[in-house]
């Protein structure tokens, strides 16, 4: 099954994430509802990056952006981002999904 965002260009956030991934299309791993998350002190709705279809220089890059953006140390990263996983905002994308999931 297909579950994909396309993180849409009127985000604020779009240029970040299009120089992360290389594309607007992203895999996530909750299609059908956003999670509640604790987003910068505040609760928001998100979707939940799915880091296992990451692409290896995908993923030096999104740690890469984390660092610097969060001011996270790569040992910090490596350690916990398998565990926290990466956060979208659901105001950020659009989902795309198989037909065959509503079947």
């Amino acid at each position: 099954m297909k579950n994909t965002a396309i993180i849409s260009d009127r985000s604020p956030r779009y240029a970040e994430w299009l120089a992360v991934f290389g594309t607007a299309e992203v895999h996530i791993i909750n299609i059908a509802i956003p999670n509640l998350a604790n987003v910068r002190g505040e609760i928001r709705e998100v979707y939940m990056l799915d880091l296992e279809k990451l692409t290896p220089e995908q993923m030096g890059r999104l740690k890469g952006h984390i660092a610097s953006k969060f001011g996270v140390s790569m040992d910090e990263i490596e350690r916990e981002l398998p565990k926290i996983g990466v956060p979208i905002l659901a105001e950020d994308v659009i989902v795309t999904t198989d037909q065959m999931f509503f079947l």
